[in-house]
């Protein structure tokens, strides 16, 4: 992605500090930084927008706003890590102050290497030498940093003194030997051209040994393993810390997390005996209910079948009914008499007709008779043309009163005694029964579960 608008840098070393490492994401963000080099980072994210070295010493951290270039990692080393950022290459180092001065030579021929292999696009390098001179503009010059500076840079640093300042002694036309050598402070300031050689007769103090160069190299890479040790454990040691602040925590959270399960689980437990002692308490109540209502209507009967008329008279129709039957009904005996309304709202059949009798017997006689009478005319049951009702013949039943309850659970009872093969499905005071055949016994149909008794 090309990049048009400027772009902002920041580099840091937090020291492996998890507050100083919010703070810097913070400030990334508020200051609209694009891109941040962070030395000695606390953790390393597993995102697209980090990118790290090997040993996680130094990481690359891109902006997350809209717009930004995409961060792709190119090279990755021991303190050194390089990233593509759109049309730049950013190199992010860190060199401990544990590390001898041979390793960082090496390191900084790994990022020569990294610098010249990225040719054309131009590359910005970022990080922590810990090194600190006053050629480069720190406030004080470490001992073991004068090191580091090449030939140029020491002869432009000021001169405290004449100590090192060579002079020509003029009372000895002839110098000695012993007053031609220089001490090693002096002789790192005065550029000497060495014309004899050591022959190999010669004085062999003045030459170092196979032996001696051996002990020089074992000492350094004795040295350099330690100091690199020295610094994965600290660093493991950091990363342990890390992992067991967060074990913790999430070993809190776990337990918070359980503690608030066991509380949810008992409050389920409660709230499921609550709720199957208040099903019991609905169901006692429902059959009581029931029960009532059966009471209320023990002295009604239905009769459905009677064609609708706005001119009706169903008081006259219900004694017409009586004298047909031969269980004469006396006006006195109709306490009340009226239509209810369907429970299918688009059934064509006429509302049924209710009719509340002064008692129980009346009631069983005039149901008693309406079977007889039916039994007698099979041919020519109970229809309209009996009660005097014009227009098409059409039949009349007569039932007792049911709730609404009875009467799904009645219409279920019959189509499973039909499909079970029972002959025989009535009703007695409000209760079902049914029989498969003559010889059986009754079997009473009390809720939906009675219907699995129908075999």
């Amino acid at each position: 992605m090309p990049i048009t608008a400027p772009l902002s840098f920041l580099q840091a070393n937090i020291n492996h500090c998890a507050c100083a490492q919010d703070l810097l994401l913070q400030s990334m963000a508020q200051w609209s930084i694009n891109i941040a080099v962070v030395a000695e980072p606390y953790f390393v994210w597993p995102r697209k927008d980090w990118v790290a070295d090997l040993n996680g010493s130094v990481a690359i951290i891109s902006s997350a706003a809209a717009g930004t270039p995409t961060l792709e990692g190119v090279r990755r080393g021991q303190g050194c890590v390089a990233a593509r950022f759109g049309e730049f290459i950013v190199v992010g180092v860190y060199f401990s102050p544990n590390r001898s001065l041979a390793e960082l030579h090496i390191s900084l021929a790994e990022l020569r290497a990294v610098v010249v292999g990225s040719y054309p696009l131009p590359v910005l390098v970022l990080g922590d030498f810990n090194a600190k001179n006053l050629a480069w503009g720190s406030r004080r010059t470490d001992v073991r940093d004068t090191k580091w500076n090449c030939q140029q840079c020491r002869s432009k640093l000021p001169k405290t003194g004449n100590s090192n300042t060579p002079v020509r002694i003029t009372n000895h036309p002839i110098a000695s030997k012993e007053d031609s050598i220089l001490s090693p402070s002096e002789e790192s300031n005065v550029t000497t051209r060495i014309k004899n050689k050591c022959s190999k007769s010669g004085n062999s103090d003045s030459c170092v040994t196979e032996e001696r160069l051996r002990m020089i190299i074992k000492q350094e890479i004795t040295d350099t393993i330690k100091s690199l040790v020295s610094e994965h454990l600290a660093n493991l040691n950091l990363q342990v810390s890390g992992f067991q602040e967060s074990l913790s925590f999430i070993s809190k959270q776990y337990d918070d997390l359980m503690q608030s399960v066991n509380e949810k689980s008992e409050t389920i437990n409660r709230l499921v005996s609550k709720n199957e002692k208040l099903t019991t308490q609905v169901k006692n109540l429902t059959d009581r209910l029931g029960q009532i209502e059966r009471n209320m209507r023990v002295c009604n009967v239905e009769i459905t079948g009677i064609p609708e008329h706005k001119s009706e008279n169903l008081l006259s129709t219900v004694e017409q009914l009586g004298r047909i039957v031969e269980s004469p009904i006396a006006e006195s005996d109709i306490l009340h008499v009226t239509r209810i309304a369907k429970l299918n709202k688009e059934s064509n059949r006429p509302r049924s007709v209710i009719v509340k009798l002064r008692s129980q017997r009346h009631r069983d006689e005039l149901l008693a008779a309406v079977t007889r009478f039916n039994k007698k005319n099979k041919d020519n049951k109970l229809n309209t043309e009996h009660l005097g009702l014009g227009g098409r013949r059409e039949p009349v039943f007569v039932s007792e009163h049911l709730t609404p309850t009875n009467k799904h659970l009645h219409a279920a009872a019959r189509k499973k005694a039909k499909e079970a093969g029972f002959m025989f499905v009535w009703i007695r005071d409000g209760r079902i029964l049914a029989r498969k055949n003559e010889q059986s016994h009754a079997i009473y149909i009390k809720d939906d579960e009675s219907l699995k008794l129908l075999l």
